[in-house]
């Protein structure tokens, strides 16, 4: 299986609980989008290489569609045109940085997963 981009990530969520670093969906050292501490969102790859939303826009208690869109491949410099975040339909400004370098997927079981707390 090829994750390497472009993909498009889809949630509906309800976040309970602020300030955590939170997995909406991860795939080993492909990517991850989760909530941080500062309740941002962030599309990533396992490099440290992204795309995080302003402080505060991950909000606690409603229900949200928190849409991620990357629109590169392994190797891509990342712009604010090539990685984006929506919720509930309005795109959220953020700041990228420098290139997705992913990882690889490995060939297990629990290579993926969907919503964990760490």
């Amino acid at each position: 299986m090829a994750l390497d981009g472009p993909l498009t990530i889809a949630a509906w969520l309800r976040l309970s609980t602020p300030g955590l670093h939170q997995h909406i969906l991860s795939c080993d050292d492909i990517f991850v989008l989760w909530t941080t501490t500062a309740n941002q969102y962030r599309l990533a790859d396992t490099q440290a290489n992204g795309f995080t939303t302003t402080a505060g826009t991950a909000t606690i208690g409603a229900w949200h569609s928190v849409v991620a869109v990357l629109a590169a491949t392994r190797g891509d410099p990342l712009t604010g045109d090539n990685v984006r975040v929506y919720v509930d339909g309005a795109r959220i400004g953020g700041t990228a940085e420098p290139t997705w370098a992913l990882g690889s997927l490995r060939p297990a079981r629990d290579a993926c997963l969907m919503g964990a707390a760490v």
